[in-house]
Order: C-alpha cells, then structure tokens, then sequence
C-alpha cells in the first residue's frame, strides 16, 4: 500500500546511476499508468498531479506515465522533481486536482524506482483501495494478451515538460500548508519567529527537497541554515538516513558549531524527502546522531506536552519501540498500532479520529519521522520544528531532551542483525513454525527471562493493515499472513516489559526482526534478537523443508 518497488535501472544495479530502464521495464510503467487511470477514473478522477523524486530513473518512467495518462484521456499537471509531501500537500489543498502519482522509491538505494498514488484527500492509498487496484494490475499484467496495447502506447510517447507555474503554486502551498501545520495561530508563529532559536545545517544528498521549500521555510521563521549536497540527483551517499548515512552531516554541523555555536541541530532526509532523521550537538561541542526510535520519541514528548483534554491518542505501526507507551502514560494519551507502512497509520489515524480521538501526531518510530496532522505524510520540517519548538518552550538541551525519554533498548532498522534472507515465500507457513519454536523455547526458557528480565508471561499479536489481533494460528492472522507478528512480554504486575518481532518487508526482499525492551543495557536487546534471529532462522528451515 505505501508504494510498489523494484530495481529499474537498465544494468539491473540497485545502486545504479543509470538514467536508462529497460524495453520490459517500459512496458511495466506503460502498465501501471493504464492500470491507475482506469481505476481513477471509476473514482470520478479526470486530474492527475504527477511528479517524482531525484533518482536517476525517474524521467524516463514519468515519461511514460505521463503519455499513457494523457492519451486515456486525464489531465496531467506535472512537477517534475518535487518531495513527497509537497506534492501531497498542492494535491491536498487543490480542488482542481482529483489524484496523484508520484514516482519514487523513497528510502531504497539510487537503482529503485517505484510508484505511489493517491486521491485528493492527499494521503497514500491504503485499506480497499489499495488491495484494489494491487489486484487489478496483477490481473492485467498477468494477462500477456494485453501487452501489444501498451506497446501501442509507448510508440506513440508525448513530450514530457513540466510547468514552471504548477511547480511555483505547488511550493506556495505547501510552504503554507507546512506553516499552519505547525503553528495554531498567527500570534503563535510571530513569537516563536522572535525567540531565540539554533541554526540548522542539512545534508540533502541530492534528493527531492533540494528543489523543495526548506530554504524559504527557515527563512520565513527567522532560521539560519546552511546545506550540502543540495544539488538534486547528485546522490553523495546511501540514501537511506540512518547510520552511516548521517556521518556527512555530523562532520558539517560539527564543523559549522565551531565557527558559530548557534548550529547545534541537523537533518538529512531520504530521496523523496519525506523521512528525515537528525544530528545533534552535545554539551561537549560533539555531533550526536540518535538514532530513529529515539528521535521519534523527542518528538511524541513535543507534541504530547502541548495537548490538553480528553481522548489523546497517538497511531503507531507495530514496531515502534514501547517507549511510546510510556510517554504517552504520562500525558495521558492512548497508543494504537497498525501494521507497517505509512499507509496503514495514517489510515489507523482516520479512523480514531472518526471515533473520537484527538490525533495530532503519528508515524513510524521504527523508520524516524513523523506526520503532524492534518498532514497525511512523514515531513522532516514537521520533526524539526516539534523539537524546536520544545526546546524553545522549555530551554532544554538535545542531551536533556534525550535524558528524559523512558529508557528503552530497541534494535536499529539499519543494524545488520534486523534483516534476514530467508528461503521461504509462504510466510504463513513460516509463521506456524516459528509459533510451535517459539512455544518450546519458552518452557525452555521462562526461569532464565524472569530472573533476568522479570519476564513471566507472553501473548501473540498479529498487525494486518489498520487492525490488530491477539492470537496464534492463522486465525489471527486473518488470511493476513504478511503482516507483522509480535510476542509482548510482561512482568508479575502484567506491565509490558519487552517484545519480539517479525514481518517480511514489502518493498525489499528480505525478513525484518526487532526487539525491543525497557533497559538501558545494550547487552538486554542484544540477547533478545540473538534468540529472536536463531528462532526465525529455524523456522525458515522447517518451513522450506515442508
């Protein structure tokens, strides 16, 4: 749901700089264009706003795109490179824009290219949608017969030009729109715009925001900032922001700080420019970079300390460290969890606000980033002006703002030990057989994880989409069989202590596992993800086996 990808570049290297795909490839695109244009238009839809992020691939896809939409007959109003949440926001706020299509594959390496669509509420297609019209194309793909109509297509290609005018009214609104997003009033942006405030240094890594609003946004707000790698498609680094990827960035600010001590904060977004994680200066003068959990638990504190009232909830996906948790018992919020992909928690957003719910904040915790509402997509300027704003309030340092998080222990999406290749594509059958392991480990292993931990009992919960489901066996599962699978642990007073788990990525080819647990030693989360690893490993075996 949040978005189809694979490798498209012609060499068929993922980390290929290559502006070329291939004659199957262009069919495929031809495919998807003619496939998203016939479901949009049993929608209503007779626009479509198409735009891209700044990997290589990127022109020669929307060319396609672009001929095959117009030739269906939709109207095409095309931006060119532009970030994922200015596109979303100027099809959000456009009345005179039914949908969107942009080309992208967010946080996967130079090589990938994808897709995602959505309608003009701005938001991802999730829920029935989603499965739709993933059904319809599968269908029509599948059928070989309808092939030669798409080469018709590609040989009679439009010229792709982008509008100068579209893409200057779509940075207008969403500079607005990001504004009003994270200021209640005119009187609160005037103060904040008077306070004193850090300098921001970015590492853009030559992705979509680049050519996006960040530059404006800051100056708008009395920032000062200073970037590099801010040319769009010249890609400095792996674009995935965590990590390593970071360490550029980290040098920059350090550096920066030591001619101007105002530059304590940095980011660096993905290709797209809708995830973005952070570098901080510490008290000692050094670059910090915490890692995506933790910046995601910064921002829940900002938010959640400026509501009041009843019905205070916050939608996460289900590896979000439980810390969340924590931080929301103290201001006395509800969490709620929903499958992986943003889709799916902004989709879980909707509806706790249609019962009730006050949902300002929401996101990934386990990718970094947030979505303030009423945005629909993680914003990296959404995550630096939460912080700044705190800090602001409060007039804690990035050290103190991290000192009061609860203290967790949570397995990194980059760390080398949260993917797996496996060799079963039956995940339901996989799951079963880690379930009946799992079940002897735990006899097993019970005395061990309650002197060690305080770990006396479990339960199996299962995330498909926007539900959840306690249980074992496929019948809690749903049918959902790719969805995440975690095992909550809980000590003698029945409070979560920890948790493992798993889920098959949809945009990579590999099995991702996690745990999480409240401890301030490395050596607790270590020791869960070793066991969670040896489980899943086993698992695969029995499960390829059968």
């Amino acid at each position: 749901a949040s978005g189809w990808r694979k490798i498209f570049a012609a060499d068929g290297d993922e980390n290929s700089m290559c502006r070329e795909i291939s004659e199957a490839d262009s069919i495929l695109c031809a495919g998807i264009a003619y496939q998203f244009a016939a479901w949009a238009k049993t929608k209503g839809c007779k626009s479509v706003c198409l735009g891209r992020d700044a990997r290589p691939t990127g022109e020669a896809i929307c060319r396609i795109i672009n001929s095959v939409l117009i030739d269906i007959g939709l109207q095409v109003e095309y931006l060119s490179i532009c970030a994922a949440p200015e596109i979303m926001a100027y099809v959000k706020m456009n009345p005179q824009l039914d949908s969107f299509l942009y080309v992208s594959a967010s946080h996967n390496p130079a090589g990938h290219n994808g897709v995602k669509f959505g309608l003009g509420d701005g938001s991802v297609l999730g829920g029935t949608d989603a499965q739709e019209i993933i059904a319809q194309f599968k269908a029509f793909m599948g059928d070989f017969g309808n092939y030669p109509h798409l080469v018709q297509f590609l040989n009679k290609m439009r010229p792709l030009g982008a509008s100068d005018t579209a893409k200057q009214k779509a940075l207008e609104t969403y500079l607005k729109f990001n504004l009003d997003t994270a200021f209640a009033s005119e009187a609160e942006l005037e103060a904040f715009k008077k306070a004193p405030k850090p300098s921001v240094a970015a590492d853009m890594n030559g992705s979509a925001r680049a050519l996006s609003i960040d530059r404006n946004f800051f100056e708008t707000l009395g920032i000062k900032y200073d970037f590099i790698n801010d040319t769009a498609g010249k890609i400095a680094h792996g674009i995935l922001p965590e990590g390593k990827n970071l360490t550029d960035a980290a040098a920059h600010l350090e550096k920066l700080y030591a001619k101007d001590k105002s530059f304590t904060i940095g980011y660096v977004p993905d290709n797209d420019g809708d995830r973005g994680n952070l570098v901080l200066i510490g008290k000692n003068g050094k670059a910090m970079i915490p890692d995506a959990q933790t910046v995601f638990a910064m921002v829940c504190t900002a938010e959640l300390s400026q509501m009041t009232g009843d019905n205070i909830a916050v939608a996460v996906n289900c590896p979000t460290s439980m810390r969340i948790e924590r931080i929301a018992e103290k201001y006395g919020a509800k969490v709620f969890r929903a499958e992986v992909g943003e889709a799916n928690v902004v989709g879980l957003a909707a509806k706790l606000r249609k019962n009730g719910y006050k949902v300002r904040f929401l996101g990934e915790g386990s990718n970094g980033g947030n979505i303030t509402h009423p945005a629909t997509v993680r914003d990296p300027l959404n995550t630096m002006i939460s912080i700044l704003k705190y800090a602001a309030k409060t007039g804690k340092s990035w050290e103190d703002m991290i000192a009061e998080l609860p203290q967790f222990r949570t397995t990194a999406t980059d760390d080398s030990d949260a993917k797996m290749k496996i060799r079963c594509t039956d995940h339901g059958r996989l799951k079963n057989a880690y379930e009946k392991i799992f079940a002897q480990q735990w006899e097993a292993k019970k005395t061990e994880l309650g002197k060690k931990f305080g770990i006396i009992s479990w339960r199996e919960v299962n995330y498909i989409g926007t539900e959840s489901y306690e249980g074992t066996g496929d019948a809690a599962r749903k049918a959902g069989v790719k969805g995440g699978l975690k095992i909550i642990f809980s000590d003698a007073s029945k409070k979560d202590r920890a948790f493992i788990w798993m889920r098959g990525s949809g945009t990579e080819p590999v099995f991702r596992i996690l745990a999480d647990i409240e401890s301030s030693d490395k050596d607790d989360e270590r020791y869960l993800i070793d066991w969670q690893h040896q489980m899943v490993e086993e698992a695969d075996r029995i499960a390829s086996e059968n």
